[in-house]
């Protein structure tokens, strides 16, 4: 296939020669060899130093055909000024005087070949000859460009990128794999991969692993592999064998992305989705558990107020409706959880919602975690919707409960705004608001806040 691009290049292309020559005749007989060999040209004569230096700076050239002795200056001179513009530019120097040391003087000054003008037959071999190497190198310098700038994606992309020898022995890892691993460039060089290895997997994987890819076929999974510090990240891997070109197994290229990230995502997206459920769940039982209430309640008031009871019966009536009471403030907290509940906002005491809410985070919190309630009663009430603050209470109290230290204290304060912690903290003031604000503290974090004004204030505000 190079064959045929030469031969077409060579033969059939039009080439676009500068001439260097005081004789236009002489110019005519060497485009008329070149027309015999099959060359099509454009050409320009030059037969100064000036005009040569501007041929050189307007135009671009393919070949330079130089006659060695002109007036005023020589072939020497013009191939110092060519050489000057560029390094590869093919020139071929004619002339009517044959001297061997000539010869050689223009050979080292950079020409290509000098041709006596009473053998130009020499000419069409030696322009197919320099119209391929011209070939040659563009494509190398096409080639090398290609790769200089696969190698800027290799070190930029954000991917990491290792490059084994066949025995598994690292020979180049680019930036994003020191960044990922920890491992520098210097201390990867000359390792073996194993060094990631965590011990999450068992031996057969890397050994399947490893009959693939020595094999000639591409192998492709996910591994939990160890940082330099310890900490570990899990990835997609791709290993493909290179091949040299007997179709010999050369090296190995490992394509590997940092997924660790995304895996705590899906995961925390998959948590949120649970307890989406779950809370449809809850208040689907919630809804349908105070419809069966409602009589309960309804017929235990009743007798209270209109039945005629004996002490006993009326006490024994009198705890069924306080356990029934409870139970609906319970499921009212089951549909505030859901998010279930119509706003309604009302004149409320942030101490009794707390009180009230007391054994079911106590529940939430669990045997290990203390709860504690400590509330200050020379405040007013606030006008909100009661399930908001209640859901607000039950999502902070569910967050520390996730990442609290055992046996830490929950504690709950009233001042002038409201706190989850173990240490009293001065009140918080916004002037016309005065912002109640939620915190959670356990023995040694802080877990969470809410200001009320920023998160729900136009569910939640302090009477003035």
């Amino acid at each position: 296939m190079n064959n045929a691009i030469h031969k077409k290049n060579t033969k059939k292309s039009k080439i676009r020669i500068l001439m260097v020559e005081d004789s236009p005749d002489d110019a005519t007989l060497i485009i008329i060899e070149l027309r015999r060999g099959g060359f099509q040209s454009d050409y320009t004569r030059v037969d100064k130093i000036a005009e040569l230096k501007t041929a050189l700076a307007t135009q671009k050239w393919d070949l330079i055909i130089a006659d060695f002795s002109l007036p005023g200056f020589n072939a020497l001179e013009s191939l110092s000024i060519i050489r000057s513009h560029s390094r590869y530019l093919p020139v071929i120097v004619v002339s009517g005087v044959v001297n061997e040391e000539m010869a050689v003087n223009v050979m080292r000054a950079g020409a290509q070949d000098f041709i006596p003008k009473e053998n130009l037959s020499r000419l069409i071999p030696a322009v197919e000859r320099e119209m391929q190497d011209v070939l040659r190198r563009n494509q190398q310098i096409l080639t090398e460009e290609i790769l200089r700038q696969f190698a800027m994606v290799i070190e930029q992309t954000h991917e990491i990128v290792v490059i084994t020898d066949t025995n598994g022995t690292i020979q180049y890892v680019n930036p994003t794999f020191e960044k990922v691993t920890g491992y520098s460039y210097r201390e990867a060089i000359g390792q073996n991969p194993r060094i990631l290895k965590s011990g999450k997997h068992n031996e057969k994987l890397y050994q399947q692993m490893w009959e693939t890819i020595s094999q000639g076929k591409k192998w492709s999974g996910r591994l939990i592999n160890k940082r330099k510090d310890g900490s570990l990240f899990t990835e997609e891997t791709s290993i493909i064998p290179l091949m040299n070109e007997e179709g010999e197994l050369d090296s190995y290229v490992a394509v590997k992305r940092d997924i660790t990230g995304q895996l705590e995502l899906e995961e925390q997206l998959h948590q949120a989705q649970k307890m989406e459920s779950i809370g449809r769940l809850t208040g689907g039982i919630a809804h349908d558990f105070k419809n069966l209430l409602t009589p309960i309640l309804g017929y235990s008031q009743m007798l209270l107020h209109y039945g005629s009871l004996n002490d006993e019966t009326k006490g024994q009536i009198e705890q069924i409706n306080i356990a029934a009471i409870s139970a609906n403030n319970l499921i009212e907290q089951l549909l505030a959880f859901s998010r279930k509940q119509i706003l309604k906002k009302e004149s409320v005491s942030l101490n009794e919602i707390i009180g009230s809410m007391q054994g079911i985070l106590q529940q939430t919190l669990g045997d290990d975690i203390e709860l504690k309630i400590d509330l200050s009663h020379d405040v007013s009430d606030i006008c909100s919707d009661k399930t908001q603050i209640e859901r607000v209470i039950m999502n902070l109290t569910t967050n520390a409960r996730e990442g609290h230290a055992k046996w830490w204290t929950c504690h709950y304060h009233r001042t002038e705004y409201l706190s989850l912690r173990t240490k009293r903290k001065q009140s918080i003031r916004y002037s016309p608001w005065r912002i109640c604000c939620a915190y959670i503290y356990g023995q040694r974090e802080w877990y969470g806040r809410i200001n009320i004004e920023k998160d729900i204030r136009t569910l939640f505000y302090k009477q003035r």
